[in-house]
């Protein structure tokens, strides 16, 4: 079975939050539905191996889209999940900088207000959102750029660009020990 991942912005779903004790447990914030924004009623996601060997390579890419690298949260949902609410998925090759993991993007269609609703409740419900601290998302795209696994001249955003180059090139000048 496979995983979708979602960015989300961690402090939106939290479960044990003092300032939502007016809030049922299972019930998402209403400020959480900003994390599930569609187009053309179309949601944006990611598909994630059980033993989440490419979660790295999603979170790489989806930080190379962006105009810095820091922590960053996301969810993970069951696959099972979309079944039970009846959401319809298509894979649709990602539009990343890093190729190889755009295989790994799909989208959720034809979704309705409901439909989007019981996701939302699910999410909150299930597993408890994750976060990759800054400096280990930091390491994990200067080496993917370092490998050339990434390309820096092909990163969309100038400031991540300028960023990431220093950064190696930082690494290039340190003493070896």
């Amino acid at each position: 079975m496979t995983l979708i991942l979602r960015k989300v912005k961690k402090p939106r779903w939290l479960k044990d939050d003092d300032n939502l004790r007016w809030l049922a447990k299972e019930e998402p914030q209403a400020d959480a539905l900003r994390d599930l924004e569609t187009s053309e009623n179309k949601l944006s996601v990611w598909l994630v191996a059980d033993d989440e060997t490419n979660l790295h390579d999603v979170v790489i890419a989806l930080i190379s889209t962006g105009d810095l690298v820091s922590k960053f949260d996301y969810v993970l949902v069951e696959y099972k999940v979309l079944e039970k609410i009846g959401i319809k998925i298509e894979h649709v090759e990602g539009q990343t900088p890093y190729k190889q993991a755009n295989k790994w993007h799909a989208n959720l269609y034809e979704l309705s207000a409901a439909q989007l609703f019981q996701l939302a409740r699910e999410v909150q419900s299930g597993r408890t959102p994750e976060r990759i601290q800054e400096l280990v998302a930091k390491q994990m795209f200067v080496s993917a750029v370092k490998d050339g696994r990434l390309k820096a001249d092909e990163l969309p955003k100038p400031n991540l660009q300028t960023w990431v180059i220093a950064e190696i090139e930082n690494l290039n000048k340190a003493p070896l020990s």
